[in-house]
């Protein structure tokens, strides 16, 4: 009898078929189920960072009326909007904290380059005050990012045009628009904090010269503050809030929970959402997946009208009295006889109901004093657009007066464009104020500061 053999071609092809059905056509199901899960995660987070911008966005836009400085953001906003009118009717400026606490430390700097006590007194005043302000705002920072559904006692925030500012319902919304088909949102958590890597910015220059700046190399880069740390002047602490031209992403990992020693800026989203379809897959993977992202607010530069700041003499400028320099010297004058007014009713002489009103003597102030004081007030009206340079340039610069002539004195361009808003500005202590000096010799002078 023949024996019959079996082919060797017809068991590989058993092998084959049984291999392709019992691991390929499971091992491809896994890998397209796989690549789906990841599709729609990248998609998730890609949506998750996007709300997360719009929550910075929300935050830039609050605002607080701060008692010492006006209106206060994270944002310097221009006086445009309803939702900052004075009692007259006209839109107030914003300034941006970051703006703020770089004006104090910059007038501060400048007050001890000078010496000039009243100035230093001035300036470190501001910065008490300053402090206030910065808890204020984290404050409020803090409130707008409560859930209302959660909070009974929530606040209500509104923007320079007094929109209401709802973020937990902005970021909702969004999430449920833009998130994939099959991915349900569960929760949101949205809270405020500083960042403790080198991915933030400030936004603020330091001052020129920086000789003067009291600044070390590792607390600036690229030319300005470093967020988020200590730059003090002696035993006086400043930090800045850690922010951008635009809302950005910031590394999660560096996330700190707000604390009473920053300017707390930073906006972290925690997610939870559910795959609605997880049950149609074989791979048994969690349905529910927690997302994580952070955010950088923006600021907008500082910018705003331009004003003048001038000095008059009724003849030519008195012996000793050649610069600004000389008029911030106690002993160049020899009374105190100082009669000096406000304007009430609006911005004088701009306003037809506005009048200058006498102003209740305060002991102790000479004239020098009121000088620096006017000085001063001046000089934080234009915030950081004024540098220290050019400022020691002009008080050093001998006026240029001839008899009869009210030309103001002669400004460095760089601080002759700076801010002088008057009554409307967000600091109201040097607006239109008119002080009537008896000046060495008995000549007379006269000093009118933001009049424009």
């Amino acid at each position: 009898m023949k024996r019959h053999q079996r082919k060797a071609k017809g068991n590989l092809l058993i092998l084959i078929g049984t291999v392709t059905c019992v691991v390929v056509a499971p091992l491809l199901l896994v890998i397209s189920q796989l690549g789906l899960y990841a599709v729609d995660k990248d998609n998730t987070q890609s949506v998750v960072e996007a709300a997360g911008l719009i929550a910075a966005d929300d935050l830039s836009r609050v605002i607080v009326n701060d008692p010492h400085f006006g209106y206060v953001s994270l944002s310097n906003r221009p006086p445009i909007g309803k939702g900052t009118l004075a009692l007259d009717g006209e839109p107030l400026p914003v300034i941006g904290i970051n703006t703020l606490v770089g004006t104090v430390r910059q007038n501060m700097l400048l007050a001890r380059a000078l010496e000039n006590r009243t100035m230093i007194s001035l300036a470190e005043n501001d910065r008490r005050y300053m402090e206030n302000t910065m808890d204020r705002l984290d404050m409020a920072l803090e409130e707008s990012l409560k859930d209302p559904l959660k909070s009974v006692t929530k606040k209500e925030f509104k923007d320079i045009h007094d929109k209401p500012i709802d973020t937990v319902n902005d970021v909702k919304k969004f999430l449920k628009a833009n998130l994939p088909t099959n991915i349900k949102l569960e929760a949101i958590k949205l809270s405020i904090g500083w960042h403790k890597n080198n991915d933030s910015t400030s936004m603020i220059a330091i001052p020129n010269p920086e000789h003067l700046a009291q600044i070390k190399p590792e607390q600036a880069r690229a030319g300005q503050y470093r967020p988020f740390i200590n730059i003090p002047i002696d035993k006086y602490p400043f930090t800045f809030a850690g922010l951008g031209p635009s809302s950005r992403l910031v590394s999660a990992k560096g996330f700190c929970p707000g604390d009473d020693k920053h300017i707390n800026s930073i906006v972290k989203l925690e997610c939870i959402v559910t795959r609605t379809d997880a049950h149609k897959n074989a791979l048994s993977l969690s349905p529910q997946i927690a997302y994580v992202t952070c955010a950088q607010p923006y600021t907008l530069p500082d910018a705003g009208p331009r004003g003048v700041m001038t000095l008059r003499f009724t003849s030519t400028a008195p012996p000793g009295m050649g610069s600004w320099r000389e008029l911030l010297r106690d002993r160049n004058f020899k009374d105190k006889k100082i009669a000096t007014y406000k304007s009430l009713l609006g911005d004088y002489p701009l306003d037809q109901q506005a009048r200058m009103v006498p102003m209740p003597e305060e002991g102790g102030g000479g004239t020098s004093q009121l000088f620096a004081q006017h000085l001063y007030y001046w000089l934080r009206n234009g915030n950081l657009r004024p540098s220290m340079a050019a400022v020691i340039a002009m008080l050093d610069e001998q006026f240029n007066t001839k008899p009869g002539d009210s030309t103001p004195m002669n400004l460095p361009k760089k601080v002759a464009s700076q801010d002088a808003l008057c009554q409307k500005t967000l600091f109201r202590k040097a607006c239109s104020l008119t002080i009537k000096y008896r000046m060495l010799l008995t000549q007379a002078c006269s000093t009118t500061s933001s009049i424009q």
